[in-house]
């Protein structure tokens, strides 16, 4: 799946659960409200249980420094793919930021 997938899933969610854009939106749709404040990011890598030795890695050392033990299949290649890729590409952009990690699986 592509990013353009899950957006358009997002806004489907949001339509079902009777989302509207709030009066205060500079937004038109909800489909640009939602594209407007959230980022989806690919981070398959190579494909459903392929996992390379780097991703590995941090879920091993992700759990030694943790307690927190991520699957490599879904979970633990997602979040290698969300700090290696986007949080290491640009630090500066989340600095004094909260960032919620989200992984439907």
């Amino acid at each position: 799946d592509n990013p353009d997938y899950f957006y358009n899933e997002v806004s489907k969610i949001a339509n079902e659960m009777g989302f509207t854009l709030p009066t205060s939106s500079s937004c038109t749709t909800l489909e640009e409200l939602i594209h407007n404040h959230l980022i989806v990011h690919q981070g398959k890598g190579l494909g459903y249980a392929r996992s390379t030795t780097e991703e590995l890695n941090f879920c091993t050392q992700f759990a030694i420094e943790t307690g927190i033990v991520l699957d490599p299949v879904y979970s633990g290649k997602a979040l290698y793919h969300f700090v290696t890729t986007v949080l290491e590409e640009d630090p500066e952009a989340f600095r004094d930021s909260n960032v919620l990690f989200w992984h439907t699986g």
